[in-house]
């Protein structure tokens, strides 16, 4: 599950 957050999040941060 928390794999899953940090990818999401580092996803979110590229997108910036």
């Amino acid at each position: 599950s928390t794999g899953k957050s940090k990818g999401f999040f580092m996803r979110q941060t590229n997108k910036s």
